[in-house]
């Protein structure tokens, strides 16, 4: 009911009592009474006129309503659009929003990306500066080397020889390097198109340069040595990756500097690479990587296959992922045909150069492989930032799935030098296992020459590594791991001659590592770290077909040279170490 109404309904409730009241005190006349009356419809005549007139308005209130209800709802579409292809930053000051700017769309790809042309490429300039210095204590250094028989004693013995006495090595080091880094992205219609490089320049003395090439002894270089390493450099559009960039098998990170009991190439792999998803967090890659790139690459006597195919499956999920990996690669022999061998190489010893020369038949391939399993799991309940990583992994002739580089004593040449310094053992992914050489045919008749034999080796290893924040500014990292390398069972013999029983040769059996690391880290600002590392580890050796004594020789040994019971012994296969380093790091 309008307001109209209303109160025409009380002005004639009011005119009925005011003439009640009159009539009980003075009757009004008939023509009173209708002018009274016609007064009063004239009166709700207007009050319904007003509320026509009113009701009409709030028709069109409504209506306009609903206009600037459909105009506020496509404008906030409209800024939802611009907001998504023009990113808003907020101005601050004091703490207080004061104003707001278009952000660069180049945002989108993450901090520090600038968009540099009107194609719409947009370019990320970066990289970091870091100073380490390292202690490392004195090992003599001992090689596992040819064997000796003492025909007046009547028995054969393995020498160690001494290849560098503690001494003569340098404990301490340093490395001063810089990283320029440069990331470029270009929307395409097959998706972003990214080129991406990375090159590090080095400056190392001392046990950072230090080196234990294959079967060879422990070196440095006697002053400053400087290096130039493209860690990055490659190209990748439509889920294809081509140059060279992290390998597909090695997913484990690095977050310390010193050697891991694990596979890191902190260098990259050449490679042509693709990587398809699946969709909710499945993905697969696969890859040609050089397998020169790839740690324990040579082979016996032949350079090993070029190529490594390397496959994973990962599944990315908000907890963290979990991938399989894996690589199946080639290992090369030379051989040759049966008489027209010579005698055996020396165990741990490839050689340089062609093994039979022209006695030579072409060369045979040995397969080799490995598979493994990573994981990732950020432990928000530990702490907001905090990470575990876990890895294990079994290798068949390729045992550049389980270390980073070149033989358990020294762990990783690029990382720490020789980290355990004693005995050096060399593995390789092949080995001689059995044969007999023309010599060995000459001296027994009896016995048919016949091609020499080489077999896989085969290994595994299994480690972890956390990372957690004790504060915004402290942090750490801890990894622990176990390797273990396990060359083949050899019948190989060292042929005729006055140092020889005709025995198997004595060499390397199974290798067993233990590895453990911590840092502590203090972020003197963001993105600029100061700390120290700590890095222990134990070897632990077997020799097979091991002789009775081991005897600590020269280098130098002759039939002549004399021999004495129980003098120079090696007090042992095993060799525990361990390595200190400080260092200052900013990145940009």
């Amino acid at each position: 009911m309008s307001y109209g109404l209303k109160a025409f309904r009380a002005a004639l409730f009011v005119g009925c009592a005011v003439y009640s009241w009159g009539v009980a005190a003075q009757a009004p006349s008939n023509e009173e009474l209708y002018k009274l009356v016609m007064g009063l419809k004239a009166e709700q005549e207007k009050l319904r006129e007003e509320n026509r007139r009113v009701k009409a308005e709030a028709d069109e209130a409504r209506t306009e309503l609903r206009r600037l209800r459909g105009e506020q709802k496509a404008t906030s579409a409209k800024v939802d659009a611009v907001a998504k292809a023009t990113p808003v930053k907020a101005i601050t000051k004091g703490g207080q929003v004061v104003s707001y700017e278009a952000a660069d769309p180049c945002a989108a790809y993450g901090p520090g990306y600038r968009s540099v042309s009107v194609s719409g490429t947009c370019v990320r300039v970066g990289g970091y500066a870091r100073a380490e210095a390292n202690f490392t204590p004195q090992q003599k250094v001992y090689q596992l080397d040819d064997v000796f028989y003492d025909r007046g004693l009547n028995k054969r013995r393995g020498i160690l020889t001494v290849v560098q006495d503690g001494n003569l090595q340098d404990t301490t080091g340093t490395d001063i390097r810089g990283r320029a880094d440069l990331d470029a992205i270009t929307p395409t219609s097959f998706g972003d198109a990214r080129v991406s490089l990375k090159l590090r320049m080095q400056s190392l003395t001392g046990s950072r340069t230090a080196k234990i090439e294959n079967n060879g002894p422990y070196t440095y270089f006697k002053g400053v040595e400087l290096r130039f390493v493209p860690e990055i450099a490659f190209m990748s559009l439509a889920g294809f990756t081509v140059g060279i960039a992290p390998s597909n098998y090695a997913l484990m990170p690095t977050s310390m500097y010193t050697g891991t009991p694990w596979a890191q190439y902190t260098s990259g792999v050449a490679q042509v690479a693709y990587k398809y998803d699946f969709g909710s967090g499945w993905s697969v890659t696969g890859a040609l990587e050089r397998a020169q790139d790839w740690a324990y690459n040579m082979s016996w006597n032949r350079p090993s296959t070029a190529i490594n195919y390397v496959a994973n499956v990962k599944w990315e999920q908000t907890w963290g992922w979990i991938a399989l990996q894996g690589v199946i690669n080639g290992n090369s022999v030379e051989v040759a045909n049966a008489y027209e061998q010579g005698q055996a190489p020396a165990p741990l010893d490839p050689g340089a150069s062609a093994l039979y020369g022209d006695a030579a038949s072409g060369q045979r391939r040995y397969n080799g492989g490995a598979v493994g399993a990573t994981a990732n799991f950020k432990l928000r309940a530990l702490g907001e930032r905090d990470q575990l990583w876990l890895t294990a992994n079994y290798a068949n002739g390729n045992l550049g799935a389980l270390l980073g580089a070149g033989g358990l004593s020294n762990i990783s040449n690029t990382n720490n030098g020789s980290l355990l310094g004693g005995i050096l053992r060399v593995d390789q992914n092949m080995m001689v296992v059995a044969g007999n050489g023309q010599a060995l045919a000459a001296y027994n008749p009896s016995q048919q020459a016949s091609p020499y034999v080489v077999k896989n080796v085969t290994g595994f290893n299994i480690a972890a590594m956390l990372t957690h924040h004790w504060t915004e500014r402290w942090r750490s990292s801890f990894n622990a791991g176990y390797v273990q390398i396990d060359p083949p069972r050899s019948l190989a013999y060292d042929g005729p001659g006055a140092q020889s029983n005709n025995n198997p040769i004595p060499m390397w059996g199974r290798g067993q590592l233990y590895s453990f690391a911590g840092s502590l880290i203090y972020s003197i600002a963001e993105n600029w770290d100061v700390g120290a590392e700590i890095g222990f580890a134990m070897l632990r050796n077997q020799v097979q077909n091991s002789p009775q004594s081991w005897e600590v020789m020269p280098e130098q040994i002759t039939p002549a040279s004399p021999i004495q019971p129980g003098v120079g012994k090696l007090p042992g296969l095993n060799q525990n170490n361990a390595i200190f380093k400080m260092r200052m790091e900013r990145t940009f």
